[in-house]
């Protein structure tokens, strides 16, 4: 069974904030953003303006982490396709 993720950081807390709708979050000086997939779907098209190409780490409805392809389309923007639907998020850093 993969890992989970954990939303922590044990050197100084994080307030979330719960939202449908995908947000940008900074914390340290680094931009990241969180795309919520609501739903099932085996290509998610991420518009994420980040200006780079991110690390991504996507988790299903579980938080378990889940492995697919990562197209870069362009510097602010990504399709990520898996093998079957499902709903769940993706972390862009």
């Amino acid at each position: 069974m993969p890992d989970k993720i954990k939303l922590e950081n044990p050197i100084s807390p994080v307030n979330l904030i719960l939202s449908t709708e995908p947000m940008l979050v900074s914390q340290g000086g680094g931009a990241n953003y969180v795309h919520t997939q609501s739903s099932a779907s085996t290509n998610w098209s991420v518009t994420h303006n980040l200006n780079k190409y991110c690390s991504v780490t996507v988790v299903d409805s579980n938080n378990d982490v889940v492995i697919g392809e990562i197209h870069y389309n362009s510097v602010n923007q990504v399709t990520l396709t898996f093998t079957a639907a499902f709903s769940g998020k993706a972390f862009f850093n």
